[in-house]
């Protein structure tokens, strides 16, 4: 016997997607007011609020890959890693074309150790996104932490080559220039070119005047290229 289609299913299906849409913007808002918290608790309380709202919009739609990547977010910004890497490696199973994923899963791996794996994530994420300056930084970062300073500061210049590119900066890109400015200032200073270090850390304070860590370590490779003897 032949099965009337009521449209009841479709129906299910289309309250189901709304419903997770809403989940998704209730966890984002709750992501958006985490960092002015008042204090580290209640940062983490507002994640973990933002996570219970993705838990469920990733039950009513488990192949939505968005789900899964921003409840990664929340939990790398709780710093619960291998919960972060599971959500971005199931991201990935269901969207292998997204450079965030990758990227994201890098700096999990990085975080971990697993330095390799991080290298083999920001590859896929360049490949993915060539002219994104925030993987190249990332990049950096880990060829760093393996001991190749050289290999880092390629890096960090690529990063900020490409965002010096672009004709409107975001605020996004402008962070990653100053942290690329500030790593590879640190950087030349450990390689003992301090004329250089000097000039990317001056340009590390000039975009974010606030930085302590950026004041600090232009001092210091003032100190060492003797500038207080002038």
């Amino acid at each position: 016997m032949w099965k009337i289609d009521t449209g009841a299913g479709s129906k299910e299906k289309e309250n189901k997607a709304k419903k997770g849409k809403e989940l998704h913007a209730e966890g984002q808002l709750l992501m958006k007011k985490a960092p002015g918290a008042k204090n580290p608790a209640a940062v983490a309380a507002l994640y973990r609020e933002a996570v219970d709202k993705f838990n469920q919009a990733i039950i009513l739609r488990p192949a939505t890959s968005r789900y899964f990547h921003i409840r990664g977010n929340c939990w790398r910004n709780l710093s619960e890693y291998k919960r972060a890497l599971f959500d971005y490696t199931m991201a990935i199973q269901i969207d292998d074309y997204k450079p965030e994923y990758y990227g994201f899963r890098g700096i999990c791996f990085r975080y971990m150790g697993k330095l390799e794996d991080s290298i083999n994530d920001f590859m896929r994420a360049i490949h993915l996104d060539p002219a994104n300056g925030t993987w190249y930084y990332h990049l950096g970062l880990t060829y760093y932490d393996l001991g190749d300073k050289q290999g880092a500061i390629q890096q960090y210049t690529q990063a900020l080559n490409l965002e010096e590119k672009k004709e409107k900066e975001s605020t996004s890109g402008k962070r990653i220039r100053s942290k690329a400015l500030y790593h590879r200032g640190n950087t030349l200073r450990e390689m003992g070119n301090l004329d250089l270090s000097v000039a990317d850390l001056k340009q590390a304070v000039e975009m974010e005047d606030k930085n302590a860590m950026a004041h600090n370590n232009l001092g210091l490779s003032h100190f060492e290229r003797q500038d207080h003897k002038l």
